[in-house]
């Protein structure tokens, strides 16, 4: 399958991802698989690019993903090639469609809309809004500016988002605006803009409006600028209203922040006008009103409307690219899910369209992303009840585009003008720059200084790299070190079968180097540079060397050949045998621990199959292409076809050789490092086979003392060798059935693993034994309870519905019936709804919270352990959703049987919602697929900080999902993250790790309490806190943490700036929960301590608290500790050191406690005007660290603190 993509666009890129996701490069489709993406702009992202507001960079966060699409081999871009009839830029190549199609078995068209519809009535009286978007988004077709200078009074046409981004921006303040990613020019000009008032024309009312309430909220709010009061009248909420119109007309009743009549700037809404025609000095409008489709009809009455300048809204249409396929009337392409159809309906061959271009100027970014899904499912659906829809396509992308003379950008080349861009910006100003030709800023309005960035960059110095090779133990290996030499010199190394015709055989490795040379790349065959003469000292025994298939020592002698090549000639960025040379690869690749991917080729079908075989680095794979009829052994005779997938190649050999630098470092290690290394693994084996002793010895120590009737905790038999083989085999077969990490991506679509994994999984428990996840947390249940009756909920809400507050009084609590009002004396401040363990049942919740959107008080709702399943869930969330309170900021709904139907209502409440700073979950069944739902939530909201998981069955896969989450959102306001109980394993850890390396991190409490994180998991966590700068509460207890996780946690929090508690002690409930302690030896917390705290007084990093408890510290362990690092250390607030199932350390406990005492005494009590501000700064956020805001505002009395 060969794919074109007409646009560059969200929807371009969106379908693009998800092809290349569905057929991955193992798969037998995915091999042969290449998606081009065509642009007429030679930058991409299309509408994320030109026409998000500035003010909006949030949205644009989506970049992201697609630079992570765009790093695939089989994606290519090709910039600055107009596809189509309609005339673009005059340095763009252009290219009609007939001369594409030959090329691709697939056409998408997914070029959005990008021509205005126009008003007849106004003509060419009205300019375009579109030309404002790309005049101030700085749009390569450089649009005339309005003028702003000689205009009071402004109209836009249109009640859309767009109408309302531009009066956003032309009404704010140059304050406002100065630091908006906005051209210099375009800025001056808004700071000379004479525009007072904006009024906003529509020919229907206040509920039939387009544009959404998150817009609107912002034009309400902007400072110094008011809205005009609209007639109360006009803003009665239809009975049949939908949810989003309820809330626009609760906006416009309530109106702007800013008060009528205070501000020097306004705007209006106008209704029920449609424009007659242009006067001298304005606009008639014809007065219209609804029929009974609430569509509008003209009333026959006008009027005329003074205005200095108008600008038409009124939507966009595609460019009709195929009369055929083009409906007129409604401005897109005609189709039929995602199907491009003719004038009769009649499906046209492999023609798909998504997006704008399909379904019109319509949705956000959301509904883009989730049309270009089906999209894609609908092809590959066709594709697969089709056998012939992978017709023959031509090779390559079309001819024009490999031979004009105009300059063709690929993703590569835009990725170079947006960082000399970002350079330049930050060398000049703060703002781009308009263009001309004196400025030396590179613009992408210039296509000259575009190309001039475009030239090839210097090469890189080469390091010169000492090569061993060999069957040496632990010597370097040398086709793991790409690094920094392979990367630099570029080098590729093909073996041909000199077993088959000897001219087929150069014919088919020249073509192959031929293709690599014109790329740059060094390509050596036969030890041979290609087109370059032998190098001194090549013998001629030497260069004949190559395997013939004759007998066992001919492949014995090309293996030798290779390692001498190697050593002599450098390192290779891979090594590709053709034909039976594969062989040789294969015992390379054995030698060096790399397995077959996949394990096994797909063959072709009634076809000869010739192999092609690739190492590298990282990977090992064969797969096979067609070769029609054997070769003959007559020298003379006429040789048969076969055409290598020479591109496929090259874009595989070209991305191992990009990420070489990124991925491989390996120093060479010298004999002394040799040996020491050896003996470091040697004494590791043997500790581990004193530790295995150990714990039998313990095990078997504890199971006698309670056969024997004592009262103690017998741990988990540790696991023989047998054993433990089978866990691992299991894993795999785990692994391979559902995915590992890598396969669990942040999938909108994506189901529950299906029913017949469930043999399995259940064999997979049965076969762990004793390790086996336990059901309390693969489905999280609440306490069984029956639901009180409605009667006794009377009392509360009449009191809620009075609109009182708790009086002095009252305080700290007014007790009813069923529940409380917590006051302000209470541990978490406010007035707050607590029902905790109230029973109030899936009846009783909506009544509650209809009173409490009557109580303008309340700011918190307690609702843990009631029950109130996915009914009461969709209530909850249809109260967020409509904003009848935007005071109550908190949830606590723990342990309420919500399954993932109901937090998915939940979720999509909360997309948009800028009340809502806490969400407690726990107990709850929410389930891999629950999390989900959050995770798409997540994307997007930029409000909540607090989000409590723990115990809610989403296991890896969820939390993968929910990191991946945040790493699509830069602008995330979370900054507490609790996910303990969850059987998180090292799959967590690494997504874990990985949010935390993006830099985009701003959590201060991170939580995997209770949890299968291992070392592995603490280690992956570890790497990610070398980066991170804000998180100042990490607990890891429980979670099967050894000495090597420790040592990773401690280099990593060694200097960290923020850390002030680290819990690796032991989480209550471990054993009922089916977990496992930690393990952490003495070894392990004296190197905590070594790093932490330091010798004696010695300050080393912010960290104040330490738990260790209940891990395998000795008495001698915890008292050298304490004597180390503990004893007149004034830093330290806290230390817990006591562990189970050993005789209790009286002076140990005795110094820890005392420390406790005298040191938060001393720290806490000292006068503040003693202190500086950043001491004082400091204190403040110590304390808040220790004794959490947000944690003591789910106080609630029928549970007690949490």
């Amino acid at each position: 399958m060969k794919v074109a993509i007409l646009g560059g666009g969200p929807s371009a890129f969106y379908f693009a991802s998800r092809l290349l996701q569905k057929a991955p490069f193992t798969s037998s489709r995915g091999r042969n698989l290449e998606v081009h993406v065509y642009d007429r702009l030679w930058a991409p992202h299309g509408l994320v690019r030109y026409g998000v507001a500035p003010d909006h960079p949030e949205v644009k966060n989506c970049t992201h993903k697609f630079d992570e699409t765009a790093q695939d081999p089989r994606f290519k871009f090709f910039g600055n090639v107009n596809v189509g009839a309609v005339p673009s830029f005059s340095h763009t190549l252009h290219l009609p469609l007939e001369a594409l199609r030959p090329y691709y078995t697939h056409v998408v068209l997914a070029y959005g809309a990008g021509l205005p519809f126009i008003l007849p009535a106004l003509g060419a009286t009205a300019i375009s809004a579109l030309s404002i978007v790309h005049w101030y988004t700085g749009h390569p077709s450089n649009p005339p500016p309005p003028k702003l200078d000689k205009a009071e009074h402004l109209t836009l046409m249109g009640h859309g988002n767009v109408s309302l981004d531009i009066a956003r921006l032309l009404l704010s303040s140059p304050q406002r605006i100065a630091p908006l990613d906005i051209p210099q020019h375009v800025i001056d000009a808004m700071r000379s803009s004479k525009v007072k008032h904006i009024s906003i024309v529509s020919r229907r009312g206040p509920a039939q409006v387009a544009f959404t309430a998150k817009e609107l909220r912002e034009l309400l709010n902007l400072p110094d600028v008011s809205m005009v009061p609209i007639e109360p009248s006009l803003l009665a909420t239809p009975d049949n209203a939908t949810r989003q119109q309820s809330r626009i007309l609760d906006l416009l009743r309530k109106g702007s922040a800013a008060k009528p009549g205070t501000t020097s700037k306004t705007w209006s809404l106008e209704f029920f006008r449609s424009p007659v025609q242009p006067i001298h000095d304005g606009v008639e409008f014809g007065i219209n009103e609804l029929d009974e489709h609430q569509l509008a009809i003209p009333t026959g009455r006008t009027e005329q409307f003074k205005t200095d300048l108008i600008v038409n809204s009124v939507g966009y249409r595609s460019e009709p690219l195929a009369p055929e396929w083009y409906n007129g009337t409604l401005g897109h392409v005609r189709q039929m899910a995602a199907r491009v159809v003719d004038e009769k309906e009649r499906p046209v061959g492999n023609i798909y369209a998504s997006g704008w271009a399909a379904n019109g100027a319509k949705g956000v970014l959301a509904t883009t992303m989730m049309d270009a899904y089906a999209a894609v499912e609908r092809m590959l659906e066709d594709a697969a009840n089709d056998s012939a829809s992978d017709v023959y396509c031509e090779p390559g992308p079309p001819k024009e585009v490999t031979t004009s003379s105009t300059r063709v950008v690929s993703y590569e080349d835009w990725k170079r003008i947006d960082a000399e861009e970002t350079v330049c910006v930050k060398q000049n100003t703060s703002h781009l720059q308009a263009p001309s030709e004196d400025d030396s800023f590179v613009s992408v309005h210039d296509p000259h200084q575009m190309a001039a960035v475009l030239q090839p960059l210097n090469q890189q110095p080469k390091l010169k790299l000492c090569i061993k090779s060999g069957n040496v133990p632990g010597a370097a290996c040398v086709f793991q070190r790409v690094a920094s030499v392979a990367a630099n010199e570029r080098k590729v190394f093909i073996l041909h079968d000199e077993g088959e015709n000897a001219t087929a055989a150069r014919m088919r490795t020249e073509s192959l180097a031929r293709l690599f040379d014109v790329s740059e790349l060094t390509t050596y065959y036969r030890n041979a540079r290609h087109k370059a003469p032998a190098q001194p000292g090549d013998g001629p025994n030497l260069i004949r060397m190559s395997w013939c298939g004759r007998n066992i020592n001919d492949l014995n002698a090309a293996v030798d050949f290779v390692r001498y090549t190697c050593h002599r000639k450098g390192v290779f960025a891979a090594l590709i045998g053709l034909g039976n040379a594969g062989h040789v690869i294969r015992i390379l690749a054995k030698e060096h621990n790399l397995e077959p991917t996949p394990p096994d080729p797909v063959r072709l079908p009634k076809s000869g199959n010739y192999p092609i075989t690739i190492l590298t680095p990282t990977m090992f794979t064969t797969f096979y292409v067609s070769e029609p009829a054997p070769f003959s052994k007559d020298a003379l005779a006429e040789l048969p076809t076969l055409t290598l997938p020479v591109e496929s190649i090259l874009a595989y050999i070209k991305e191992v050789i990009r990420l070489g630098k990124r991925l491989f470092d390996a120093p060479i290690m010298s004999l002394a490092e040799l040996r020491a290394a050896k003996l470091a693994k040697r004494q590791e084996l043997d500790e581990a086979a004193k530790q295995k002793e150990a714990d039998i010895k313990f095990w078997k120590e504890m199971l006698a003392r309670k056969e024997a009737g004592e009262d103690v905790e017998v741990p988990e038999k540790p696991l023989s060798g047998r054993k433990i083989r089978k866990k691992q085999a299991l894993e795999a077969r785990m692994k391979e059935m559902w995915g590992g990490s890598e396969n669990t991506g942040y999938d909108h679509s994506v189901e529950s693993p299906p029913a017949y994994l469930e043999p399995l999984a259940n064999l997979y428990y049965k076969e762990l034994g004793n390790d086996c996840i336990a059901d309390t947390v693969l489905m999280p249940s609440a306490e069984p309870v029956v639901p009180c009756r409605l009667e006794h909920l009377q009392e509360m809400i009449q009191w809620l519905e009075k609109d009182e507050d708790i009086v002095a009084s009252q305080e700290p609590r007014i007790d009813f019936t069923r529940g409380s009002i917590l006051g302000k004396t209470t541990q978490g401040g406010g007035t707050s709804v607590d029902l905790c363990k109230q029973v109030v049942g899936p009846k009783g919740i909506t009544p509650i919270l209809d009173a409490v959107a009557k109580n303008s008080h309340i700011d918190r709702f307690l609702l843990g352990n009631n029950i109130v399943g996915d009914e009461g869930a969709r209530a909850i969330a249809d109260f967020i959703w409509s904003e009848r309170s935007k005071r109550v900021y908190n949830f606590y709904i723990a342990g309420n049987s919500i399954s993932p139907e109901g937090i998915r209502a939940i979720a999509d409440a909360l997309v948009d919602n800028e009340t809502v700073t806490a969400l407690w979950l726990k107990r709850n069944p929410l389930l891999p697929q629950g999390a989900r739902y959050i995770a798409s939530m997540i994307s997007l909201n930029t409000t909540l900080q607090t989000l409590d998981l723990v115990n809610t069955g989403i296991l890896d896969q969820g939390v993968v999902c929910l990191m991946q989450a945040l790493q699509q959102n830069p602008a995330s306001a979370l900054r507490h993250l609790y996910l303990g109980c969850n059987a998180e394993g090292p799959q967590s850890g690494a997504a874990i790790g990985a949010y935390l390396r993006t830099g985009f991190s701003r959590l201060t409490s991170l939580f995997c309490s209770c949890s299968r994180l291992g070392d592995q998991g603490a280690i992956s966590i570890a790497e990610g806190l070398k980066v991170d700068r804000y998180l100042e509460r990490l607990g890891l207890e429980s979670a099967r943490i050894g000495d090597v996780g420790a040592r990773a946690l401690a280099d990593a929090l060694e200097h960290h700036p923020a850390l002030i508690m680290l819990d690796l002690g032991f989480r209550k409930g471990t054993y009922e929960m089916g977990e496992l302690p930690n393990r952490i030896t003495d070894e392990g917390l004296l190197y905590l301590g070594q790093k932490l705290i330091g010798w004696s007084d010695q300050r080393k990093n912010s960290i104040r608290t330490l738990d260790v408890t209940h891990n395998k510290v000795t008495r001698d362990g915890a008292m050298t500790f304490i004597h180390n690092f503990v004893l007149d250390n004034s830093h330290l607030l806290h230390v817990r050191l006591s562990q189970i199932g050993a005789e209790r350390n009286l002076e140990v406990e005795r110094i820890t406690k005392r420390l406790a005492k005298e040191n938060k005494e001393q720290y806490f009590e000292v006068d503040p005007s003693k202190l500086s501000p950043e001491e004082v700064k400091e204190r403040e956020r110590v304390k808040e660290a220790l004794d959490p805001k947000h944690i003591a505002e789910i106080y609630s009395i029928y549970r007690g603190n949490m």
